[in-house]
């Protein structure tokens, strides 16, 4: 079973991409269907968009760390 991933990434996205590189040669058994990120200008949205995955940002300030935990979750 192929198993479905949401990537948080924070920055530059090397991390998703060396993920959606194991993805793609089968190391592993897995394709990323979604990315977030808490912020906007990161980089790893962007390399997402353009693999065509969908991405979604989640705005951290204003709100207490339990409620953004709660919706990031």
């Amino acid at each position: 079973m192929t198993a479905r991933l949401v990537v948080l990434v924070s920055g530059e996205g090397t991390n998703l991409q060396a993920v959606m590189d194991a993805c793609a040669t089968d190391k592993l058994e897995a394709e990323v269907v979604g990315v977030l990120s808490n912020r906007a200008e990161a980089k790893g949205l962007r390399r997402a968009e353009a693999a065509g995955i969908p991405t979604e940002q989640l705005v951290a300030s204003g709100r207490t760390r339990k409620d953004y935990d709660s919706d990031l979750a």
